[in-house]
């Protein structure tokens, strides 16, 4: 009985509430003189006294019916325990010590011990073998100790409604026969029994008439099974050495499947799984490394849910599942915590790729998987790392680890695929790809699609994604792996790459429609992106950009519209190679605006493109930094508006164009005018010794420039003379120069050219 009996809600932190739950809980273990008392919001409850006399009378109740059933049984009675009695049919028992007893070996059988347990003994669950049966609890011991249904713990009822079966919380897996937890036999069957006895739902979807929802606890150990059913409201639950094998050999696609649940419609109707709980264990073919000598079931996997609402795993693994480790059909609203997935899935089918997690709209045509929130997800070695489908929108990554491992087989590993996705958030999440046979990630649409301002809800196929994000995440490849990232284009919605830090990655942009942010990249590259339509590079800061020892590079080649790249700044080591590099590349039909961005360390060019490409771009305050070598901000020379360019704190000396020219041959300066150009030439030898020089004045629409000056008298324009006349020859092609060495030997030809309009 309570003192204040305030009677408000379930977790009241009053003062007045918690002296009644005191008070309460005191009489409740303490009282035995009650067996009910109320508790303080007014309901009638049993004592702990109340409920061992409940156990009291039930025990003398069944002693009293055992008796009952003796003398209603029609036994043959022989009489008191005596040596010599004989007997010699079933029907007959013998009286010994309060109980009757029946002879359970071969008849005909005459009595040679003082008592039952002298004569061959009494049968029980511990000594089977046992010759008499005490039939006062006999039957009631045997029916109390069945796992048939209805028997058991079914058959001992309680005062409230129901059974004790109803009110058990916890069935052990190991207390069910046909389980083995050592992994020799299949434990399929068995498991099965265990789950079909927590209640009588025989598929996954939710009744709302059943109340019981145990735990089914698996206590460690091997268990060998496939096609295990999850059901709604159930908590399957390990103890961290809980291993589940897949058992080869059956038709099932995971070890744990769904059954019976239905898609939704567009009425809103469905069948669901509701609630499943999976804690502490793990599913695979072994707990750290593989098994020694096991034959992996091809295309098994782990985890199935389909149609599925409010599911929780926790700490759950999978490692070297041939099939998936998680899938997930039209799944809502569930909580995932520190999933492992390592070394499952297979890419041997690229139609019918096996990801080591697969989330997306199953056989639903109208929804996908939404709303759902992985949290300290590892994904690691699988051959293709994840999906997300269809209509699938709100879901979550936050924290956790995603990493492939380089493959010298580039059809081993496949990208992380995203289809028609509608809000997908990576939050803080460790990117590792090593590879370069795939981006790690990809979603590239290919539905038609004309007219993008309509909202395309009810295009239920469309593979346009939108709303994907990537926020602080840490991408750091090995110096000798580096891995490409992400290939990305819709319609629907730009990709957006925000904050962060990247080491060693290459190829971090491939597409169009690409927001990328924030983010500090150090030792990267060379390449980073080749960029399409609507991309905007925002705010980064590159730092000790990789280079090559030999050859050539564009960190960013553009090609499309609509391009932007503004805030940033880019640096390569001092003294690197940097002949024909650049920092951003454009062609010809590319619309690039670059703005406010400081160039550093050595390159050849800030921007290149061809001739054509400066037409339409807007290039402002571009800047180098102090000590930086360029041969040129914008190659050419120019600027948009057609001015010079200024070579600023240009501590090589490098200028517009050089090329080594050998005795006897022409090259060509390509892109150097533009309108009336005016050209100046120095020659040196492959000492760098002075051999001559010249300025001369020529036109995008003359072919012969006419030569301003010839300080060294061996200057020529029009023509290319004949080898060994020991002159230089220059003409003119639209935009290009030529140049023909008719020396002995191969000079360097350094060329300035100034343009009075691009």
């Amino acid at each position: 009985m309570s003192t204040y009996k305030t009677k408000n809600p379930l977790g009241s932190a009053a003062v007045k509430d918690l002296y009644d739950n005191a008070e309460n809980v005191d009489k409740f273990v303490n009282d035995r003189t009650k067996e009910d008392l109320e508790d303080r919001l007014g309901v009638l409850r049993k004592t702990w006294h109340g409920m061992e006399m409940i156990f009291s009378r039930f025990i003398d109740y069944i002693t009293g019916r055992g008796e009952q059933a003796v003398a209603a049984i029609g036994w043959q009675e022989l009489g008191n325990w005596a040596v010599g009695l004989a007997v010699d049919n079933r029907q007959q028992i013998v009286y010994y010590n309060g109980s009757w007893y029946k002879y359970l070996g071969e008849l005909e059988h005459v009595i040679a011990g003082d008592s039952p347990e002298n004569d061959g003994g009494v049968w029980s669950a511990e000594n089977p073998t046992g010759k008499w049966s005490n039939i006062g609890d006999a039957a009631l011991r045997s029916n109390l100790g069945s796992s048939v249904p209805g028997m058991g713990a079914g058959i001992s009822k309680l005062e409230q409604p129901g059974n004790v079966q109803n009110a058990l919380r916890e069935f052990y897996a190991d207390a069910f026969p046909g389980i083995d937890p050592t992994g020799q036999t299949s434990s399929t069957q068995g498991i099965l029994d265990a789950i079909a006895q927590i209640n009588s739902q025989v598929d996954s979807t939710y009744n709302g008439d059943i109340t019981t929802y145990p735990r089914l606890v698996f206590r460690g150990g091997v268990f060998l099974a496939a096609g295990l059913l999850v059901k709604s409201n159930i908590v399957i639950e390990g103890n961290d050495g809980t291993l589940f094998v897949p058992e080869a050999g059956t038709d099932a696609s995971h070890v744990w499947i769904t059954k019976g649940t239905e898609a939704t419609t567009p009425s809103g109707g469905a069948k669901r799984l509701f609630r499943p709980v999976f804690r502490n264990i793990k599913i695979g073919y072994g707990f750290q490394n593989k098994f020694d000598d096991v034959v992996i079931a091809e295309n098994v996997g782990g985890i199935k849910l389909e149609h599925s609402s409010y599911a929780i795993m926790e700490n759950v693994e999978m490692r070297y599942l041939d099939g998936e480790g998680l899938t997930g059909e039209s799944v809502w609203d569930s909580t995932i915590y520190n999933l492992r997935i390592m070394h499952c899935g297979n890419t041997r089918d690229r139609n019918n790729i096996k990801y080591g997690l697969n989330f997306g709209p199953g056989s639903d045509g109208t929804d996908g998987s939404n709303a759902n929130r992985f949290i300290g997800l590892h994904i690691e070695t699988c051959p293709a790392m994840m999906k997300f489908g269809k209509r699938s929108r709100h879901n979550f990554i936050i924290g956790g680890k995603l990493e492939g491992i380089r493959n010298n087989d580039p059809l081993a590993y496949g990208p992380s695929v995203f289809e028609g996705v509608d809000g997908l958030q990576f939050l803080g999440v460790e990117l590792s790809w090593s590879n370069i046979g795939h981006r790690m990630f990809r979603a590239v649409g290919t539905t038609v699609m004309n007219d993008t301002s309509d909202d395309d809800t009810s295009d239920y196929e469309n593979d346009h994604c939108r709303g994907i994000e990537f926020i602080g995440c840490s991408t750091i490849d090995s110096q000798n792996l580096p891995g490409d990232y992400f290939e990305y284009s819709s319609r629907r919605g730009r990709l957006n790459i925000t904050g962060g830090y990247m080491h060693h990655v290459r190829y971090l942009l491939t597409g169009s429609d690409i927001n990328l942010r924030g983010v500090a990249l150090t030792q990267c590259g060379p390449t980073l992106g080749n960029i399409g339509d609507n991309v905007l590079v925002e705010g980064l800061m590159v730092e000790n950009h990789r280079v090559l020892s030999s050859g050539t590079f564009n960190v960013f080649s553009v090609s499309g519209k609509n391009n932007v790249i503004r805030n940033c700044e880019f640096s390569t080591p001092y003294g690197s190679n940097s002949n024909g590099c650049a920092w951003i590349a454009q062609s010809s039909t590319a619309d690039l605006r670059v703005e406010n961005v400081t160039f550093g360390g050595k390159m050849q060019w800030g921007i290149k493109g061809a001739p054509s490409a400066f037409q339409y771009k807007k290039f402002k305050n571009l800047v180098l930094a102090d000590g930086a070598d360029y041969g040129e901000i914008v190659q050419g020379g120019f600027s948009v508006d057609g001015l010079p360019t200024r070579l600023i704190n240009n501590s090589g000396g490098a200028v517009t164009l050089m090329q080594e020219v050998a005795a006897n041959t022409t090259a060509i300066f390509r892109g150097c005018i533009h309108g009336s150009a005016s050209l100046t030439i120095r020659v040196e030898n492959s000492a760098g010794a002075y051999v001559g020089a010249a300025t001369a004045l020529t036109d995008f629409s003359i072919s012969t420039p006419q030569i301003t000056g010839n300080l060294s008298n061996n200057f020529s324009a029009g023509g290319s003379g004949t080898p060994g006349d020991g002159r230089f020859y220059i003409s003119s092609s639209g935009n290009d120069l030529s140049f023909t060495n008719r020396t002995t030997g191969t000079v360097k030809v350094y060329l300035i050219s100034i343009n009075a309009k691009m």
